[in-house]
């Protein structure tokens, strides 16, 4: 039928603007934020706060990335970490349930 079609185009679209959503959250999220598990986030104090973690601050992002529901495989992942303002910019490509592509720009400052 063409009105179940329809809806379940509606769906993935927002199931998959959901899982946009709860990337771009986690990642925003530093450790110690949320009271009911403070081991949940990253450690961006720690990883933005001192020179040579690139690569920390790489597999940080890919295990939050990769542990978010719905999420299958990350494609391409950049970083550059500005040190003078303790921040660092996020692109990332990451494949989702439905076999789709998104691409993602983060902009993070500790």
């Amino acid at each position: 039928m063409i009105g179940d079609s329809a809806k379940a185009e509606r769906f993935i679209s927002a199931t998959r603007k959901a899982i946009a959503q709860n990337v771009l959250t986690r990642l925003r999220s530093f450790k110690g934020d949320w009271y009911l598990n403070t081991q949940a986030g990253v450690d961006w104090l720690q990883l933005l706060g001192n020179l040579g973690t690139e690569r920390r601050i790489i597999r940080a992002v890919e295990s939050t990335v990769l542990q978010t529901e719905g999420v299958i495989s990350i494609q391409r992942l950049g970083i550059i970490k500005r040190n003078s303002s303790r921040g660092v910019t996020i692109e990332l490509q990451y494949t989702d349930v439905f076999t789709q592509q998104d691409l993602q720009t983060l902009e993070l400052t500790a």
